[in-house]
């Protein structure tokens, strides 16, 4: 079950950054963000999103993004963001 979060965060990619394609021929992105206080974070687009994001974003690794949109999810413990809307 998603959560939609109400506060915007600027957050650095780590080398992690995996761009894949799906099933469907359409393409989605995996990564981890630090943030200002250095908690790592999940972080997954889907290709609703990416392709959205694509157009306005340059996803690269170790750049800095601002996270404008996203839900936030409990998958195997851990905290993940489904990022909806991110710029650089």
């Amino acid at each position: 079950m998603g959560k939609s979060s109400g506060t915007s965060l600027f957050v650095q990619s780590s080398p992690s950054l995996k761009i894949i394609t799906t099933k469907r021929g359409e393409q989605m992105a995996f990564m981890q963000l630090a943030t200002p206080d250095d908690m790592t974070v999940d972080c997954v687009i889907f290709p609703n999103s990416f392709k959205a994001i694509e157009k306005e974003t340059m996803l690269l690794p170790n750049s800095i993004y601002f996270i404008e949109q996203g839900k936030l999810n409990l998958r195997d413990g851990k905290i993940q963001v489904a990022i909806e809307k991110m710029k650089n």
